[in-house]
């Protein structure tokens, strides 16, 4: 029995705050999921019971949940444990004593490998499509084509972030057999994952967070939003990438998705998270050039790179700062670096520690801000609380990776919110895999 007051009759205008509700919505299948919330401006991080209701326009959104399955799935207490069903699913699959192939010789396969040694599981080679890399080597492991490999026998990892499902579909064509995309072997392995220690965290957050969960999806703006939130919920849970199909945009869009972004955005810019100042490039082709940048990055190797690519721009400012939510010292390890391959050329050589300091934004940018992107490994939100009268006085349009850290998308939504209530906010996906999600907030 749910305490409160069944909302079944009710109109949106009937609804009162910080008054306890519940709704019945029908299941596919002809049940029900019967769902307690609230109207309020409560904060995501104290409430796991009930889903918030931010605004009383989002009554109808929350009566329409069987169109989003993935969604009212969380709402139902009875759902076995997500991963419960995907350990029993991959019992076995990666053993120490037969090997695999992993197919993708670039940065993620060169990551999945090193997991892989790091348990004892013999990496017996890298496939890859392009036989510009045939014959070469990713730590000492030779890299080879499709013909090479027997698929009715071998087990192959895919290690891809944008290709993943071509790959799929061309390994499913040759009748392989024997064929997991990556994240099942992280799943399965239990290796780390971005700023998480076990992989399986962004599975299990499903079960715990659940309520938060639902609560930031009805925060979500616009319809493209919804449906990426569904997928996303629906990739965590079966760890298929070929969720990905739907829900994704071009890559080339990540950052600057014109639902969100538009060329006056780019007059004051921020980034968090700037390695080289690849992203400024790219931007500035489609948006046109900046009045002032200022590029933040930690990794000494990609601050020195990007300091020489735009030493001839003295309105972009490079900082060897991270950013955060007060001043601190710490080291940054070379594992975590994006530079995984070592391809940038700069004097400082990749492996190298990175003594790293942070600074609140608030402390170093007294100018205009009209875009502040943070792609920083899981410190977004920290971040965000150091930037917080920045985006309280100016409102910037905000993009904010969302897929470091397993609760990242109600977490960051959350503290956003809690700076400035007003914002709306976008959701897009731009991989084949969990990674590469960005909130906008606008």
């Amino acid at each position: 029995m749910f305490k409160g007051i069944d909302a079944a009759g009710m109109n949106a205008t009937d609804l009162q705050a910080d008054t306890d509700y519940f709704l019945s919505i029908a299941r596919p299948d002809g049940g029900a999921v019967v769902l307690p919330f609230r109207l309020g401006d409560q904060r995501l991080s104290e409430c796991g019971e009930h889903v918030v209701l931010a605004a009383r326009e989002k009554f109808e959104l929350l009566r329409q949940l069987h169109r989003y399955p993935e969604i009212l799935a969380l709402a139902d207490a009875n759902r076995p444990a997500a991963s419960a069903t995907l350990e029993a699913a991959l019992a076995g699959a990666f053993s120490v004593d037969r090997g695999l192939y992993i197919f993708g010789a670039h940065k993620l396969g060169a990551k999945v490998a090193r997991f892989c040694v790091e348990r004892g599981i013999e990496v017996k080679g890298f496939i890859d499509n392009s036989s510009d890399k045939h014959g070469k080597r990713i730590d000492g492991i030779l890299i080879g084509g499709p013909g090479q490999i027997d698929g009715e026998n071998e087990s192959v990892v895919v290690a891809s972030g944008r290709y993943s499902n071509v790959i799929m579909a061309q390994l499913q064509g040759l009748g392989w057999k024997h064929v997991k995309n990556m994240h099942e072997l992280m799943f399965a392995l239990r290796t780390s994952h971005n700023a998480e220690s076990d992989f399986r965290s962004f599975v299990d957050v499903l079960d715990t967070d659940a309520m938060r969960f639902i609560s930031a999806f009805l925060a979500l703006d616009d319809e493209r939003s919804r449906q990426v939130f569904d997928g996303l919920i629906r990739m965590r849970r079966t760890l298929a990438t070929q969720v990905a199909d739907a829900i994704k945009s071009p890559f080339a869009d990540e950052y600057l998705d014109a639902d969100f972004v538009q060329p006056a955005d780019m007059a004051y810019y921020v980034d968090a998270g700037a390695f080289n100042g690849d992203s400024l490039e790219r931007m500035e082709q489609r948006l046109g050039k900046v009045t002032h940048a200022y590029l933040f990055e930690p990794e000494l190797p990609a601050y020195y790179d990007g300091l020489k690519r735009h030493a001839d721009r003295p309105e972009v400012f490079f900082y060897n700062l991270g950013l955060s939510s007060s001043y601190q010292k710490f080291t940054y390890r070379p594992a975590m670096s994006f530079d995984l391959l070592q391809e940038i050329d700069s004097p400082i050589p990749n492996d190298i520690v990175s003594y790293i300091q942070t600074i609140r934004l608030d402390d170093i940018i007294t100018g205009p801000v009209t875009l502040f992107k943070l792609d920083i490994e899981g410190a977004e939100e920290e971040a965000l609380k150091g930037a917080a009268g920045t985006i309280r006085a100016q409102r910037p349009k905000l993009c904010v990776c969302a897929y470091h850290r397993a609760s990242d998308l109600w977490k960051l939504l959350d503290e956003v919110k809690r700076i400035r209530p007003d914002y709306k906010v976008g959701l897009r996906h731009y991989s084949d895999l969990m990674d590469d999600s960005s909130f906008y907030f606008y």
